[in-house]
């Protein structure tokens, strides 16, 4: 079972006998180093480097894959379908398909996934599953991909009567609203920081992220994934970090690191080769605007959706952070609303949850198919009411 992220990739080995996950692995996506978003990566494809794009989820893929089977020789012999969640240009990327209707208005995408393909055709000649078989999730619109359909039939919101709210803290910050009879959906374009994207030491969710931070006596307390030696900071690690930072007083309300850490950053941790790991003026400028766009995205859609807020019984806070996000943290720098925060479970990585449970029959492709279909964008790009908001939205 495959998540591709737009920061970070996700993969798990699922023995559909008991649908049991006997390992994961997870990495950095190398399609960064054409650009940290989607619309840098739209552009680079259409600039004629999307074989490069291609090649490179291909080689990230095979090579967790490869880790995955050579550390569990027994499934190597009898692994053979592989089913992948991932927004809408991340499945372009992967399967070579022309991004030029992902840059422009009207959006149309050549697909939005829920086809079956030789896993040679998807992953090359190389690949870990030869003979084998892999499944892309159905997506919903060019920008609400695969990877929220999965959410929202993991968390049930499709299948219930009560209103509930899904918020996928990507990169591009999908969200859904609604329930059975009716359900919005919307994307903001958060950017990468809260999976530790364009951040001075920010990382995907690997061994050795900075998962979670608290300052006691001015001086950081961190935990990091695996308890591993630090080797950067990833999505729950900057958020914890963000609301221990605002909470001691050391971030002002407009964001401004007190002296004497403006210049030099907020030392949270020392890598082995005792470089100092920190967090930057520069870096918290990035996190307000992820988290502003996230805020502004769920309060647009609320209001567009003509949901009454006093509707909303549940939040269901996702993202592949490698751990489980505090919604009380992400309350206090104002990236989730806080009357709804008492309300509010974090649910991990859905979008990989997903793909396991297609995999082990838990969900069929009819049923996500049902999901996708059913929902109405709420268009933010060009909403004046959203720009508003998100500017509202960037003070702590």
């Amino acid at each position: 079972a495959v998540d591709i992220g737009t920061t970070t990739l996700a993969m798990a080995l699922v023995d559909c006998t008991d649908g049991q996950i006997t390992a994961t692995a997870t990495a950095v996506n190398s399609q960064r180093a054409f650009g940290a978003d989607v619309v840098s990566r739209i552009e680079a494809a259409c600039r004629g480097q999307g074989k490069a794009l291609q090649q490179a989820v291909r080689r990230d893929l095979c090579t967790l894959g490869r880790q995955l089977l050579d550390e569990h020789p027994a499934a190597a012999s009898t692994c053979r379908k592989m089913a992948v969640a991932a927004n809408t240009t991340m499945l372009h990327l992967l399967m070579g398909w022309s991004c030029e209707g992902l840059g422009n208005w009207p959006f149309r995408p050549v697909s939005l996934g829920g086809g079956t393909y030789d896993a040679a055709e998807v992953l090359g000649t190389q690949n870990p599953l030869p003979g084998g078989k892999v499944t892309l999730l159905p997506g919903m619109t060019a920008y609400v991909g695969a990877d929220i359909t999965a959410g929202i039939w993991q968390c049930g919101l499709a299948a219930s009567d009560e209103v509930s709210l899904f918020v996928d803290l990507g990169t591009n910050g999908e969200m859904a609203l609604g329930n059975r009879d009716k359900r919005f959906i919307a994307s903001a374009p958060a950017g990468p920081a809260l999976e530790g994207g364009k951040l001075t030491w920010g990382t995907g969710s690997v061994p050795g992220a900075i998962c979670g931070v608290r300052i006691e006596r001015g001086r950081a307390k961190v935990r990091t994934i695996d308890n591993a030696l630090p080797v950067g900071i990833c999505g729950t690690g900057i958020i914890e970090a963000m609301a221990a930072l605002v909470a001691e007083g050391l971030v002002d309300a407009t964001g401004k690191l007190a002296d004497p850490y403006f210049h030099k950053g907020f030392p949270l941790a020392s890598t082995l080769d005792y470089e100092r790991i920190t967090l930057s003026q520069q870096d918290i400028r990035e996190i307000q605007m992820a988290k502003s766009a996230i805020r502004a995205g769920i309060e647009s859609l609320i209001e567009r959706s003509g949901i009454e807020r006093r509707r909303i019984q549940k939040v269901w806070l996702a993202g592949g952070f490698g751990y489980y996000l505090d919604p009380g943290r992400a309350a206090v720098i104002g990236l989730l609303p806080k009357d709804l925060a008492d309300r509010t479970t974090a649910v991990g990585n859905t979008s990989l949850q997903g793909a396991v449970s297609l995999l082990t029959g838990a969900v069929t492709m009819e049923e996500l198919q049902a999901v996708a279909a059913g929902a109405e964008e709420v268009v933010l790009g060009n909403d004046e009411a959203f720009q508003h908001l998100y500017i509202g939205y960037m003070n702590f």
